[in-house]
Parts: C-alpha cells; sequence; structure tokens
C-alpha cells in the first residue's frame, strides 16, 4: 500500500472508529507505534504518559523522516514499575553466556554469534578461556554482575595483548558478553502489558524502560512472544516488539539525549522489519545510517528502506546518475535515490545514494546487509582509470593514459617519413559526399606533419575536458 494510500485508510478508519486520531492520544487507538511505558528497580522516569511526550514526538518525527511519511502516528501506555532490581537478572544473563563461550556456542541457540559480520572473534587461547572461566566462577560466588568484577585487581588489569592496554573487564566486554543478554530478559520475562492494549492496532511495539539508577539494560528487537511478554490477563501475545533504555543518561545533555532518542529509533527500524546492522569496516562513512554504530539519527541507506523496510519500491533504482535525488530531507518515496552501478570483481552488487552533496557507495553482502566503501573501491567501477567512480564514466570510456602514449609513439614515427613520400593530393570524395565535393574547389590538405599535430592537439582536448567533466560532476 502506497504511503498515500495507507495514510488515507487510515484517517478512514479513524474518523469512523474514533472522533480523531491525535499522535499521541492514550488507549485503545489504531496508531502506528504503540509505546509502553515500563520502570524497574522500583523507581521511573516518566510517572505519566504525558511525560514522555517530548521523546516521543522525536523518536516518531525521525521515523516519519526515514519513511517518507509511513510512520506518523504514536500512542502511549503505562505498565507501571517492576520492584525488580538489575543486579540479579545480569547476573543471570552473563553467567549464560560465558558458560555458552566456553562450550563453543552450542547450537541452535547460538548460530548468530557463529556467522555474526564482521567483528567476531571467536577462537579464543587457552589464556582467553582461563579469563572466561574465572569471570564465570566469580559470578557464581559472588551472585554479582561483571561490573563489579571489573574494578576487581584481575578485571582492572590490562588485557595481555590488547595493543592499547585495555582492561581483562573490557575485552570481555566487546569479546565475549557482548552476545548475552541483559538484565532486560528478566524484565520482559511474563511481564504484562497494559489492560485494554493490543498489539494488533499497532505496527510495532516500543518497550521504554526506565529507572533512576546507573544502570541501563540497552536495547533490542524480537517479537513479543519471543520476549515473553503477557497480555494483561496472562495471555500470549505476539507482534514486532523492541525495548530500549533511558537510564543512566543525562537527559539534559545534548549528547546523552541524543543516545537515548537514537536507541529509540535504532530499534523501532529493527521492529518495523530491518534484520541486520550496516557496517563500515574501512571507517569512510562513520556518521552515516542509524542503523551502524555511531551513525546520524536522521540517516538510514536507500537500500535498506527498499528491500527491508518497504518504505521505497523498486522505481527508486536508476543507472542514471542524473536522476538521482539527495536524501537529505527527502520527502517524497516517489523519487529515485538509488543509483545501480553494477558489480565488482568480487561479484557482489554495489549501489550509490546522495546524501548532503556528497556521494555515498556500499556494496551488499549476504544477508542482504551494507558494507561502506569508499568511491573508488576495488571492484571494475572505474571503468576510464582515472580513480573516479563510473556514476560520471560515459558508457564508451575514453583512450587511456597507456594508449594515449601509444598513440603518440605512433604518430611521432610517421612525423620521421620524408615529405617527398606524402602526397599533398585531397582523397577522392565517397559516393554519399559526391553531390557536395562536386561543388566545391578541390583544395589542398596539409601535410602529415601539420596533421599530426592536429591529431595530438585533438587527443588532449579531448582527454583534458573529460578529466575536467569528471571533476565538475563529482
Amino acid at each position: 500500500m502506497t504511503n498515500l494510500r495507507r495514510q488515507a485508510f487510515r484517517s478512514l478508519l479513524c474518523s469512523l472508529v474514533f472522533a480523531t486520531c491525535t499522535p499521541s492520544a492514550i488507549g485503545g487507538e489504531v496508531a502506528d507505534v504503540g509505546i509502553i511505558l515500563r520502570g524497574y528497580a522500583g523507581t521511573t522516569l516518566f510517572p505519566t504518559a504525558e511525560s514522555f511526550e517530548p521523546y516521543a514526538q522525536d523518536i516518531i518525527s525521525h521515523l516519519e523522516l526515514l519513511s517518507f511519511g509511513e510512520v506518523t502516528t504514536y500512542a502511549i501506555y503505562d505498565a507501571g514499575i517492576d520492584s525488580s532490581g538489575w543486579e540479579q537478572y545480569q547476573s543471570n544473563a552473563e553467567i549464560e553466556v560465558l558458560q555458552a563461550a566456553l562450550a563453543g556456542w552450542p547450537e541452535p541457540k547460538w548460530n548468530w554469534v557463529r556467522n555474526c559480520p564482521p567483528y567476531c572473534v571467536l577462537d579464543y587461547t587457552e589464556s582467553d578461556r582461563e579469563l572466561i572461566q574465572d569471570l564465570l566462577d566469580w559470578i557464581k560466588a559472588n551472585n554479582q554482575p561483571s561490573r563489579n568484577w571489573g574494578s576487581s585487581d584481575l578485571g582492572s588489569a590490562p588485557y595481555p595483548s590488547d595493543p592499547s592496554g585495555n582492561s581483562n573487564y573490557f575485552w570481555l566486554q566487546k569479546e565475549v558478553l557482548r552476545f548475552g543478554a541483559s538484565a532486560s530478559s528478566g524484565f520482559l520475562a511474563n511481564m504484562r502489558l497494559p489492560s485494554g492494549y493490543d498489539p494488533a492496532t499497532h505496527d510495532i511495539t516500543l518497550i521504554a524502560f526506565s529507572h533512576d539508577g546507573d544502570y541501563n539494560t540497552s536495547g533490542a528487537q524480537l517479537s513479543l512472544e519471543a520476549f515473553g511478554v503477557l497480555a494483561a490477563d496472562g495471555s500470549v501475545v505476539n507482534g514486532p516488539a523492541a525495548y530500549f533504555d533511558f537510564s543512566a543518561l543525562d537527559l539534559t545533555d545534548p549528547i546523552e539525549y541524543g543516545i537515548s532518542i537514537d536507541t529509540g529509533v535504532h530499534e523501532s527500524v529493527h521492529a518495523f522489519g530491518m534484520g541486520t546492522h550496516d557496517y563500515d569496516p574501512d571507517g569512510v562513512q562513520p556518521d552515516y545510517s542509524v542503523m551502524a554504530q555511531g551513525g546520524r539519527t536522521d540517516t538510514l541507506p536507500a537500500y535498506n528502506r527498499l528491500y527491508w523496510l518497504n518504505w521505497l519500491t523498486e522505481g527508486t533504482i536508476t543507472l542514471d546518475p542524473a536522476q538521482i535525488t539527495d536524501l537529505s530531507g527527502a520527502l517524497s518515496a516517489d523519487s529515485q535515490y538509488l543509483l545501480d552501478i553494477g558489480t565488482g570483481s568480487d561479484g557482489l552488487q554495489r549501489y550509490q545514494e546522495l546524501f548532503e552533496g556528497e556521494w555515498i557507495q556500499y556494496r551488499i553482502e549476504s544477508p542482504n546487509t551494507v558494507y561502506f566503501e569508499e568511491t573508488n573501491a576495488n571492484g571494475k567501477l572505474d571503468s576510464d582509470g582515472d580513480g573516479v567512480n563510473n556514476i560520471v564514466d560515459a558508457d564508451l570510456p575514453p583512450p587511456s593514459l597507456g594508449a594515449f602514449a601509444t598513440l603518440f609513439g605512433t604518430v611521432e614515427s610517421f612525423l620521421s617519413v620524408g615529405e617527398s613520400t606524402l602526397s599533398a593530393t585531397p582523397p577522392q570524395p565517397s559516393a554519399r559526399d559526391a553531390d557536395i565535393q562536386d561543388e566545391e574547389a578541390a583544395q589542398p590538405i596539409p601535410l602529415l606533419q601539420t596533421f599530426g599535430l592536429w591529431i595530438l592537439g585533438a587527443l588532449v582536448g579531448v582527454l583534458g575536458l573529460r578529466r575536467l567533466r569528471n571533476q565538475f560532476l563529482l
């Protein structure tokens, strides 16, 4: 369903069922995003639905931009406060992931870790395994999460092979613990949705955790059933869902506030259907894509919007760079944003798009995952060898510098031929030119020395203009 048709349908449904559909109305209405507030450890940062309004509006405004108007409405619900703390839940989750690491990430639960791109280091050394076991034993003995172990002598000691001198705890977080759950698994299991909340009336359910302590339970996306969330009456419910946490952040600080909004948008995009992340192994686009680490909240590759989220159609792809519309602030899903530049020598499909006047290139690796790269990346994309990607190369490339040198040598050798061997008699006109040539007096043609200089001058001009054209279009 197109954006306009979908919005018209939603407006009609709202007018029939509810007198009006305001974006932030609470309870029972059809809305794109159902936001569930949930405190834990006996406290909350948002005691009322109204107190969360500014954050909801910010998240939805970004989703509206990224979706070209597909996501515009939300409804906020209050699911109360969980009296449980986070320490025991976090400890249980860490025990599970440490045991899995020592067992070699057993199937089928941990298959995703075996295949996770692109930075998973799972071939642990014997000293690595000893460190994993030390932390596991400490958590079991002390009934405390790994964060408390991080300040111990062993946890704070430099990891032997870390070139930056980071601690053992830092290495375990980066290479092992990050594959496990957080305390959220305990908070979500058997959590009851508010009375009257029906997941079917929302495209996604977004759970916003908070408490007034210094712990943050991070964010993730699954289905309500997979999370273990139940309906208000205890029955099983399903539907795409995600959670994130506002805790341990200074929401008055622009940077930390931005982190909270970015996480909400990121997890929402997952819930709307994106089953992977964007990767930048060479650090060429560190600020691009809310689905990449550190990416701007208002950026999302057109490929993702087409193939994962259905916010764009196949009509957005073109082979003509002149037809590409800049994605920055773009509002229409009917424009062409995705430039197909073909496959490289590695067989991987590549695309480019424009954002704030800059060409951004990426390749697509399995499973439909974006990897950013330089615009003159390896792979037969630069057809004329000038170091410029073929978004501005003509279908027929100009002579290469090697060909030019060969031609120059050939012409130069001709110039050494004596003038006596050269004819100054003009050639006979072809049949198609006869009617023109018969009306003109025969004119002598230049000798080859002069003619050769014309050839060289023309070639230099063509190559020079071609380079200038490429630079201008970029």
